[in-house]
């Protein structure tokens, strides 16, 4: 189920994209509400197309010279054969057929909306419209190619498993595929859980982005999180500005003492970017006791 369920997902992924690529502003609407009610979906109709052997409808058993079950695609009798061809088409032809469509009308949109761009002159207000569109359609599209890879890489993996399993019943009936075969060819599409999070992160900036922001210890996570901390509360902090220089040079001694006790934030905080991690902690604690103290100004 989990299996036919993951295609499942990238199906509905390449439907979102398509769909936001077609109406950008549309991300708007789309609430979590709506992101779980098909995420339980997906694995509704994953349920249904994977269940039927246990009602009845051809059977699972266990694998030769194997600890777990599967499909049996060995069988020549009617249910079997009927079930295999109702799980290749519900799992594997529909989805296919439907990212397929997906990814054409989206390049076929982007390109036709590049062509009426440099081919209408727009006025200013037309323009500032069209560039926040345009603005959308451009990172929608990036995300649309990450997901094609993935979704490349999925069928790639899980192809050799759909033929093996299922279309030899079809096209090689006399005979039966060797154990090895499929046993390779499962592992090789199971396999697909390894090319995820290796493709999200070399094609991925905001994966890479948070990677960094896990480490235990690293300048960046400070800097991008503490820095936007800081900056928010600029204005209100600047009136203790003089209180905050002190805090830095009890900390480390070392740092220049001509600097103006009206000077702005920025320079402190590049400044302590150079800090050790025992440093960071101790100024974020002071920062937050100034910012407190700044509240009732």
């Amino acid at each position: 189920m989990l299996a036919v369920g993951s295609i499942h997902q990238l199906t509905v992924v390449s439907g979102e994209r398509c769909l936001l690529v077609l109406k950008p502003f549309l991300a708007k609407k789309i609430f979590l509400r709506h992101k779980v009610m098909v995420v339980v979906g997906v694995y509704i109709s994953a349920l249904l197309i994977t269940a039927p052997p246990l009602l009845g409808w051809s059977r699972f058993k266990r694998d030769i010279g194997q600890h777990y079950c599967g499909f049996d695609y060995t069988s020549r009798d009617i249910a079997s054969r009927s079930y295999l061809a109702y799980l290749f088409i519900g799992a594997y032809v529909i989805p296919c057929a439907i990212i397929i469509v997906s990814y054409v009308i989206i390049f076929r949109v982007v390109l036709q909306s590049d062509r009426r761009r440099l081919s209408i002159p727009t006025s200013r207000q037309y323009a500032a419209v069209e560039g926040t569109s345009k603005s959308d359609q451009r990172r929608q599209l990036k995300i649309a190619k990450l997901m094609l890879i993935v979704i490349s890489a999925f069928l790639i993996s899980w192809t050799p498993y759909a033929c093996v399993a299922v279309i030899w019943q079809f096209v090689a009936a006399d005979s039966s595929p060797h154990p090895d075969i499929v046993h390779a060819a499962a592992i090789f599409g199971k396999m697909f859980v390894i090319w995820n999070p290796i493709i999200y992160g070399l094609k991925d900036r905001n994966f890479r982005r948070q990677l960094c922001f896990c480490r235990p210890t690293g300048w960046r996570r400070a800097s991008s999180v503490d820095d936007g901390a800081i900056f928010s509360h600029s204005a209100t902090m600047t009136k203790k500005n003089s209180r905050l220089n002190s805090v830095f040079s009890d900390v480390h001694p070392n740092i220049n003492e001509e600097r103006s006790t009206s000077a702005s934030l920025i320079s402190p905080i590049v400044q302590y970017r150079h800090y050790s991690d025992c440093d960071v902690s101790v100024l974020l604690r002071s920062g937050a006791d100034i910012e407190l103290q700044a509240t009732d100004v």
